[in-house]
């Protein structure tokens, strides 16, 4: 299609030229028809030849009007148009002949000669000049029908070529409308093409807008997965550290304190034994539902796994965190009615409060420690992060490792070996 375009166009150019070449040869052909005036130039100075003749006539009689000065006139008629035998396009054709160029050298010589005698010439005078004066009317008759005769040939020579140019210029122009035609077409053509190609461009636009919007759906929908538990909606462990991180982040710079609580279940696992483990799906939605309602907008709840949970928050005293930790506590406790059965459980919480610390897995080891310390304590136990309780975990590591080395080295000497009750733990006897 560009092709086929692309040569109609240069034909076009190519036309267009050659149109302007057949105007230029028809003006160049309509100026040979300003030769005829060359004929009619002769033709007057014919006429006016025989009128100086009628006159020197008039006055070799006597005649009333034929003096001197209407003699002295048509004598610088003539002399006037002398040039035009010379020069031009009618001098080139007398020129072309010796006969005619003879001519019109004895009709200058003669009138050169008239001009000297004119003024002083009797009757006498002139009738002797008249018979020289004749011997030029047919030659110059002959010239002047030649020039015509040229003329009309020139005429006739020219119409057929203009004829022909006109013949030439016609087809090319009807050529020229049906290229033109046809441009036309072929850009109808080309504007259809391309408004389809448009339709398809928009609905193939519409398509990948409506697939980049149902991917951001999706992507939205991937990070909410990403970043939140699916059985509660609440965020989940990775939400959780990054937030931990953001907290630390926020209020390193002006000496605030991050606060991470972990929340464990009690008698969790009794709850799925008992009433099976859609039971306790329904216990920790209905459990997520209850946290969500009335924690402050300073707080944010996390599902970190099983019946784990983790609240984290910023600047709070210990008191703060502590009346926060157990109105957290008491809300958990408060029975739940799942399938027809009222479940009652209790929640042991732990707490750790930055105070300058900025790593966040050492801030999670410590309140994981202080859970730790307040489930030894019992169901529905709060705790408090204290450098002691890490310090004791460290000792009974240690005293641990001790003990496998021991084992495993064969240290231990056993000197007696109590033999108690498992229910009572009452020494029987060693």
């Amino acid at each position: 299609m560009n092709r086929i375009l692309t040569a109609i166009i240069l034909s076009l150019f190519v036309v267009t030229g050659y149109i302007t070449y057949l105007v230029h040869e028809r003006q160049s052909e309509l100026q040979k028809f300003t030769r005829y005036t060359d004929s009619w130039s002769m033709s007057q100075m014919v006429s006016e030849y025989m009128r100086l003749e009628s006159r020197l006539a008039g006055m070799a009689i006597g005649a009333e009007g034929a003096d001197h000065d209407e003699v002295r006139l048509r004598l610088e008629i003539m002399m006037s148009q002398i040039e035009l035998l010379q020069e031009g396009d009618l001098g080139k054709f007398i020129n072309k002949s010796e006969q005619r160029k003879t001519v019109v050298a004895t009709l200058i010589r003669n009138l050169h000669l008239l001009d000297k005698q004119v003024d002083t010439m009797t009757p006498e005078q002139v009738r002797q000049i008249l018979p020289v004066l004749s011997e030029l009317d047919g030659p110059l008759t002959s010239i002047a029908a030649a020039t015509l005769t040229q003329d009309i040939n020139i005429v006739n020579i020219t119409h057929d070529k203009i004829q022909h140019l006109y013949y030439i210029y016609s087809v090319i122009s009807i050529l020229l409308i049906a290229m033109c035609i046809t441009l036309g077409l072929l850009m109808l053509r080309q504007n259809n093409n391309l408004r389809r190609a448009h339709v398809r461009m928009k609905t193939l636009a519409n398509d990948l807008q409506a697939s980049k919007e149902k991917l951001q759906v999706q992507n939205r929908r991937l990070q909410y997965d990403a970043y939140h538990d699916s059985l509660t909606g609440m965020p989940n462990r990775l939400s959780f550290w990054q937030r931990l991180q953001e907290i630390v982040n926020q209020v390193r710079p002006y000496k605030g304190c991050a606060v991470v609580m972990l929340f464990d279940l009690d008698s969790f696992k009794d709850v799925n034994d008992t009433l099976g483990h859609d039971a306790g799906d329904k216990l920790l939605q209905d459990l997520a539902s209850r946290l969500s309602f009335f924690r402050k907008t300073s707080e944010t709840l996390y599902r970190l796994g099983g019946d784990e949970f983790a609240m984290l928050s910023y600047d709070l005293t210990e008191e703060m965190a502590l009346e926060r930790a157990n109105v957290i506590r008491e809300k958990i406790s408060q029975p739940y009615q799942i399938y027809d059965a009222q479940i009652n459980i209790d929640a042991c919480i732990g707490i750790v409060i930055s105070d300058g610390e900025s790593r966040t897995d050492y801030l999670y080891k410590c309140a994981d420690l202080a859970l730790y310390e307040a489930k030894k304590e019992g169901s529905g136990h709060v705790q408090i992060f204290r450098p002691g309780m890490l310090q004791r975990l460290q000792e009974n590591k240690s005293f641990e490792d001790d003990l496998l080395q021991a084992l495993a080295h064969d240290e231990f000497k056993v000197y007696y070996q109590p033999i108690a009750d498992t229910v009572t733990r009452e020494i029987l006897r060693l």
